[in-house]
C-alpha cells in the first residue's frame, strides 16, 4: 500500500512545489544581484536547492522502478533522504519568508513541508505483511537433532 501511495503523493508534491519556484524566480535571481555577500546566496541557495532535489528524487523514484535490483534499491534508499533534504529547506523558506512578512509564502512552505514529511514516513514505514507471508502455527515444526 505504501508503494502505491508514494508515487502520487511524491509527484503531487511537486507539482505544488514548481508555481511557488517559477513564482520566485525572479526574486532569488534579483537578490542574488543585488546582494551577493549575504542573503542574496542565502535566498537564492533556498531557491535552487529543492529545484534540483525534487528532480533527483523524481529521477531516483522512477529509476527505483527498473528491474535491475541494485541499481533500483540504491535509488530508492535515496528518496528518503531527498525527502528531508526538501523538508528542511521548506521550513528554512518559511522562516525567510516570515521575516519578509510574506504569510501567504509562509503557509506554503510549511504545508509543503509537512508533505514531505509524510512522505518521508511512508517510504521509511516497513511495508505491512500479507496473510499468505506469516506461517500459522501449525504450519511451524522445529527440528531437534
Amino acid at each position: 500500500a505504501n508503494g502505491n501511495l508514494r508515487l502520487p503523493l511524491i509527484l503531487a508534491e511537486a507539482g505544488l512545489s514548481t508555481p511557488f519556484f517559477i513564482s520566485q524566480k525572479d526574486k532569488a535571481a534579483n537578490v542574488l544581484l543585488e546582494d551577493v555577500n549575504t542573503m542574496g546566496c542565502v535566498y537564492f541557495g533556498i531557491w535552487i536547492v529543492p529545484c534540483v532535489t525534487i528532480l533527483l528524487r523524481i529521477a531516483c523514484l522512477f529509476i527505483s522502478l527498473l528491474y535491475c535490483k541494485r541499481v533500483a534499491c540504491l535509488a530508492d534508499q535515496l528518496v528518503a533522504p531527498l525527502s528531508l533534504l526538501l523538508c528542511l529547506n521548506n521550513f528554512t523558506g518559511a522562516l525567510l519568508h516570515g521575516h519578509n512578512r510574506e504569510i501567504h509564502l509562509v503557509l506554503w512552505c510549511v504545508a509543503l513541508g509537512v508533505l514531505n514529511i509524510m512522505i518521508e514516513r511512508m517510504i521509511r514505514q516497513p511495508p505491512p505483511l500479507l496473510p499468505f507471508d506469516v506461517p500459522r502455527e501449525d504450519e511451524i515444526k522445529l527440528e531437534l537433532t
